[in-house]
């Protein structure tokens, strides 16, 4: 259950980057910019931080579902 767990942080981890890099390029239109986006959305420390090394399920979903709540205006 615990490896399962650390699996499911990485893949939401790894997901929240993605949503950043989807939600980038359709607000401007530009893919080296969502690419630019998603990488320090998922590197900044404080996102890393409280998913990787805390293991925080809750907030790790907060950053995969937040940019969703922009992009649907």
């Amino acid at each position: 259950v615990e490896t399962a767990l650390k699996i499911l942080l990485g893949v939401v981890h790894a997901a929240s980057g993605v949503t950043c890099y989807l939600y980038t390029r359709a607000l401007t239109g530009n893919r080296s910019a969502g690419f630019v986006a998603g990488v320090a959305y998922v590197l900044s420390f404080w996102h890393v931080h409280l998913v990787m090394i805390m293991g925080r399920f809750t907030v790790s979903l907060v950053f995969l579902l937040f940019l969703f709540t922009f992009w649907s205006n």
